[in-house]
């Protein structure tokens, strides 16, 4: 009675454990993502299987790996699977975590991935502000040219994977891309199946004296701002950077208003708009204070995303007048 009794406590044993930040649904996600780099290992075994203990650190990489046991599996299969898994990428979470898991043949492939293309009204509002600080925070001299970012989104909807596929000599010569996909692998799109998406971003001014912004394009179109706001406190006052943090946030709605136009025709111009803060943190008035790109349904949708827009409440209590341009260009222009 003895030996089956202990077989049968070995059959019962969980093939994985996961013990720490990140769930169970996003170590599946990225393993499910690297199933074509397991079964390459365990290509021609019967029912092999290699199980290994690891700990994936907060910022997603893997350390610590050690082998536990394998199940008809020859040491060259070992060592292929221990290589491949020290070079995943798990998404960051705020604390590390420790895993044990049963490699084996997977029934899932690594081109399951649909392939998409996000456009600028897609990206969300944290992906902005995270390469605006990548942007920002650079020790180089900051750069002007595009960077695409492919990112690997799992069923949970969690980034596990990025790659940059292509970027401008300038831009490569930067820690920016490092920085991005490093950022990349904590956001999340709707969960689905597992999927391959592709974005576009640009880095770009049109004034030498500008402060330079970080503005994300798809290829149909580039919106480049490119001047500070001007401020006029009246009884109150806000830091320019709480409110360019709360217009980087309205970057991917004045992007959809632009693609008005473009509807009406590849062409590019400038829009300031003047508007005033009030004491509660909401926008009071606003109007268009210059147009050159001429075309009325792009400015009274802007128009409509300035007034819903939010602010901390002044100092002071009293309101900020601020004027804000923003410089259209349709792809191609200078």
């Amino acid at each position: 009675m003895f030996a089956p009794w202990v077989a049968l406590v070995v059959a019962a044993a969980p093939n994985f454990s996961v013990d720490g930040g990140l769930p169970l649904a996003q170590v599946r996600d990225v393993i499910d993502w690297h199933a074509g780099e397991i079964n390459a290992c365990l290509s021609g075994t019967r029912r092999g299987s290699v199980r290994y203990r690891f700990g994936v650190e907060a910022d997603g990489r893997v350390k610590r790996i050690a082998f536990i046991e394998s199940q008809k599996t020859e040491a060259a299969r070992v060592t292929c699977v221990g290589t491949a898994l020290e070079k995943w990428r798990f998404p960051a979470t705020d604390a590390g975590t420790a895993l044990e898991w049963n490699f084996s043949m997977s029934s899932f492939d690594a081109g399951v991935a649909t392939d998409e293309e996000l456009g600028p009204n897609d990206l969300e509002p944290r992906w902005v502000d995270d390469a605006t600080v990548c942007y920002e925070t650079l020790d180089e001299e900051q750069p002007q040219g595009r960077l695409t970012l492919e990112l690997v989104v799992g069923g949970s909807g969690a980034v596990v994977e990025t790659t940059v596929s292509d970027t401008s000599p300038s831009v490569a010569a930067t820690k920016l891309a490092d920085c991005l996909s490093s950022r990349a692998l904590s956001w999340s799109l709707a969960t689905g199946s597992l999927r391959h998406v592709r974005t576009n971003w640009v880095f770009a001014a049109t004034e030498s004296r500008a402060k330079l912004l970080f503005v994300p394009s798809a290829p149909a179109r580039e919106i480049i701002s490119t001047q500070q706001p001007t401020l006029a406190p009246s009884g109150g006052g806000l830091e320019k950077d709480v409110i360019m943090a709360v217009l980087r946030r309205a970057s991917p709605h004045i992007r959809y208003c632009y693609g008005l136009a473009l509807q009406a025709g590849p062409h590019g111009g400038k829009v300031s708009v003047a508007f005033r803060i009030g004491p509660d943190g909401h926008v009071a008035a606003s109007e268009v204070a210059e147009d050159t790109l001429e075309y009325p349904p792009t400015n009274a949708c802007m128009l409509q995303v300035i007034d819903r827009l939010e602010f901390p409440h002044p100092h002071g209590g009293g309101s900020v007048n601020v004027t804000f341009p923003w410089i259209f260009k349709a792809a191609g222009e200078d």
